[in-house]
């Protein structure tokens, strides 16, 4: 979820869930670096990519690139932070 806030902190003004699915990371099960759109599950689906998508991905280690499916939409966020429009399904 993000939250927006009053000034004083008070009263959320605004709520909404960034996705509507994650899977949890774990070094164990995590994807190869290598491993192209569509082999095996994404990671999140949801609305859109997020700011929040591309920290957990520069942040983790080992470093890997992230698969997001999106409606119709795959993207990859890469280790460096950028954002790839992989594919149309």
């Amino acid at each position: 979820m993000r939250f927006r806030v009053s000034a004083d902190g008070r009263i959320v003004t605004e709520a909404r869930r960034l996705h509507e699915t994650i899977a949890e990371y774990s070094v164990r099960t995590a994807r190869s670096a290598t491993t192209k759109a569509g082999d095996g599950q994404p990671a999140v689906s949801g609305n859109a990519p997020e700011d929040t998508d591309v920290f957990h991905v520069i942040q983790r280690r080992p470093a890997l690139p992230e698969l997001m499916t999106v409606g119709r939409f795959q993207y990859q966020i890469d280790v460096d932070g950028g954002i790839r429009l992989l594919n149309v399904r």
